[in-house]
């Protein structure tokens, strides 16, 4: 497998994200490898000539490049975290996979006839003996209008490394959709958010933050007036919810924009009110119209030491 270091070294030219600053990336007489393989879906030619004409000959475009960089970004800090916490056993790994090809080819933005167990059949095709391995497939779709992954998603059946049908973790990351209707900077999040996923249990969760929710882990900061962060776990549950607002108006909003918060509010567990981690001297701080949000790969410390526990217990 390439180390972090190499992927890092890959990818951070066209990403724009930072490397964490760590020690030794491959740690000699490591009991347990959190480790994680992308692999591009079919992406579009309209997706792909954003970084030009040679992106038409490669699976492999900026979009998918950002992935994994945030991807071994996040692995980073869990890695450092580890070590500075007694885990000198943890080691993490990050790599590029296979590609999933035609038939499941997208024509258009529009195209939605895929049906998503052929997605997911696919998925475990391209895979193979793989999933008998202690890993986490991520798999980076393109689906802008695929309300049925969503922003993305872990496999049923597949959905933890070492708890399922299988000893590898399978997880969805829909570029499309960030891509389309919230940047880059959502993309990033989200693929650290869903293979986070396959790294955490309730039991962990509740273990570290008293909630059997893995995106109670995540929070919203405050750094500054009327600026909110947003942490991976967090990402498409901040800024947004479920309210008593009808269908017309949520899709109102989705299409004439937001002010950095995802356009689409996640409608999984989470608990809104204990979002925000805001300072005293916010106050009750300005309406959520007004506020700019952003979106920070760094881990929250829970978010870290729940990913422990459940890799200790499960690969150690």
């Amino acid at each position: 497998m390439c180390s972090r270091r190499a992927v890092l070294g890959a990818a951070l030219a066209t990403t724009g994200v930072c490397a964490p600053v760590a020690g030794s990336i491959t740690t000699a007489g490591s009991d347990a490898t959190l480790q994680v393989i992308v692999s591009p879906g079919p992406t579009p030619l309209y997706a792909r000539l954003r970084d030009g004409l040679d992106a038409v000959r490669t699976d492999w475009t900026s979009i998918h490049e950002a992935a994994v960089a945030a991807v071994a970004d996040a692995l980073g800090q869990i890695e450092t975290y580890a070590h500075e916490t007694g885990r000198d056993w943890l080691d993490v790994a990050v790599d590029r996979g296979q590609s999933l090809g035609s038939p499941f080819a997208t024509a258009s933005p529009l195209d939605t006839a895929t049906a998503v167990e052929r997605v997911y059949d696919g998925f475990r095709e391209v895979i193979g003996v793989g999933l008998d391995e202690l890993q986490c497939h991520l798999l980076c779709w393109w689906g802008p209008f695929d309300y049925r992954i969503g922003y993305g998603r872990t496999v049923p059946g597949d959905g933890r490394v070492g708890r399922g049908d299988h000893s590898a973790g399978l997880a969805i990351a829909n570029v499309g959709a960030t891509e389309g209707w919230d940047g880059r900077a959502v993309t990033r999040n989200v693929a650290i958010h869903e293979v986070l996923h396959t790294y955490l249990s309730p039991a962990d969760a509740a273990a570290v933050g008293d909630s059997r929710c893995d995106h109670d882990l995540g929070t919203i900061r405050e750094p500054e007036p009327a600026v909110r962060e947003i942490s991976p776990m967090a990402t498409t549950y901040a800024g947004g919810g479920a309210d008593d607002r009808g269908p017309i108006h949520l899709l109102a909003d989705g299409l004439l924009g937001s002010n950095g918060a995802t356009r689409w509010a996640g409608r999984g567990c989470v608990n809104q009110d204990a979002l925000p981690e805001r300072g005293p001297e916010a106050g009750d701080g300005p309406a959520d119209a007004d506020v700019t949000w952003r979106h920070s790969t760094r881990l929250t410390a829970e978010t870290m030491e729940a990913v422990c526990r459940y890799v200790e217990r499960t690969l150690r």
